[in-house]
């Protein structure tokens, strides 16, 4: 049985989707194990994605995974931050 390797353009065509598209979303395959099992068991709030592509792209540019943690560490730092403030403004 041979196997089959699938390129981005192939995959792209397959899918309907752009070259560009396939390459960010491959690109997830490059974070850290822990980062894509946290990504994995965020919850979505009132039908809102925790964490968007574009920033999970501003962690997967970083290769090493001590500095992808670092990266996704200030990524959550900030939107717990800006969500607390948030709840500040509701009392």
């Amino acid at each position: 049985m041979a196997a089959s390797m699938w390129t981005a353009p192939d995959l792209a065509r397959q899918l309907g989707l752009t070259r560009a598209r396939v390459t960010q979303l491959l690109d997830l395959i490059l974070l850290a194990p822990d980062i894509q099992d946290e990504i994995l068991f965020l919850d979505a709030v009132d039908g809102v994605e925790p964490v968007g592509d574009r920033t999970l792209r501003k962690v997967t540019r970083h290769m090493p995974w001590a500095d992808q943690r670092a990266a996704w560490a200030d990524i959550h730092y900030l939107s717990h931050h800006r969500q607390s403030t948030d709840e500040g403004l509701d009392r």
